[in-house]
């Protein structure tokens, strides 16, 4: 097995050599580390990436499931054009308050979108609004137990090439322990088995943060 171990020196070099996407979100994350639920957040390594992954796409439209204190909708949104759009999901109207705020110091809430209500009656809204394939991209990072009916709105939301990216794909390592059997566990087990089979996409399970399934529609 090639690989090394994360240990906090390498992580502490990783981050030294990946900047933040944009200037307000090490503030963004220090404010979100004072509130109930800090640990949702994004770790900045993985915003980096997904900034990157908006790039390399050039995506123009982006669908995400899950806004928190929006790190990752700005994270994302700082890489599209101007004309580009992100509509981010949520219910929770304190910590998207708290995002709101920072979607304007970025500069970004000319291209961010929050919905509050719930995700799935949302994205069912989205279908209706925008029709199939008109998506380029779309970040899941919500409630575990609807993570597949919302893979599903994203196939169908999406165009060909575009990408789904799924947040928690390795639950603190924990779907890899067979002795873990919590029922969050089990539900991301079930998920990733199904992303796994599904012939729909291209796929691949990378261990950044908390685990990201990154699958791109055939």
């Amino acid at each position: 097995m090639k690989g090394i171990p994360l240990t906090h020196q390498i992580y502490d070099y990783i981050l030294a050599h990946t900047p933040p996407p944009h200037a307000v979100l090490p503030t963004l994350a220090h404010e979100t580390r004072t509130l109930p639920g800090a640990g949702m957040q994004i770790a900045p390594e993985q915003g980096a990436l997904m900034h990157l992954l908006v790039k390399m796409l050039g995506a123009r439209r982006i669908v995400e499931v899950g806004c928190f204190t929006g790190y990752s909708a700005i994270a994302m949104a700082s890489a599209l054009p101007p004309d580009g759009r992100l509509i981010t999901l949520d219910k929770d109207p304190s910590a998207t308050a708290v995002a709101q705020r920072y979607f304007a110091a970025a500069g970004v809430d000319d291209r961010v979108e929050l919905r509050l209500g719930p995700a799935l009656t949302s994205l069912q809204a989205m279908m209706t609004e925008f029709g199939p394939g008109s998506f380029d991209m779309m970040f899941i990072d919500a409630d575990k137990a609807n993570s597949m009916k919302y893979y599903e709105c994203g196939l169908e939301l999406l165009r060909t090439g575009g990408l789904i990216v799924c947040d928690n794909a390795l639950w603190d390592g924990t779907v890899a322990d067979p002795d873990n059997q919590e029922q969050a566990t089990n539900i991301l087990r079930k998920f990733n088995e199904y992303i796994a089979k599904d012939e729909r996409v291209d796929r691949v399970l990378i261990n950044i943060a908390d685990g990201l399934y990154i699958c791109r529609k055939r």
